[in-house]
């Protein structure tokens, strides 16, 4: 049988006050942005490989050109919205952002 030690109200009042000055202190230094951020940077990040692996099929070469330079206009607005969404995560973390695009696969 094991005893299990009680906290009196003083030792959970105590424990809480940690707990949400730590909170806080997280919040007022920006340590922490949107999970959203994250979430959207990885979506951006499966277009940017959906796309790489992308093929227009059996056509002629001007038809081939075209989708080519779509492609590449497309993988060039994810670069730069994940670019922002870096910036964006790291204004709200207080600090400078790195480009994401760089981690892209090529």
């Amino acid at each position: 049988m094991m005893i299990r030690p009680r906290l009196s109200a003083r030792g959970v009042s105590l424990l809480l006050a940690i707990a949400i000055a730590f909170s806080a202190g997280v919040t007022a230094t920006g340590w922490m942005h949107d999970e959203r951020l994250d979430t959207a940077d990885l979506a951006l990040e499966k277009a940017y490989v959906l796309l790489q692996a992308s093929e227009s099929g059996a056509v002629d070469i001007r038809v081939q050109r075209e989708f080519d330079r779509h492609i590449r206009k497309a993988l060039s607005a994810i670069e730069g919205a994940r670019d922002a969404t870096a910036a964006a995560a790291a204004a709200a973390d207080g600090g400078k952002a790195a480009p994401a695009s760089g981690t892209l696969p090529k």
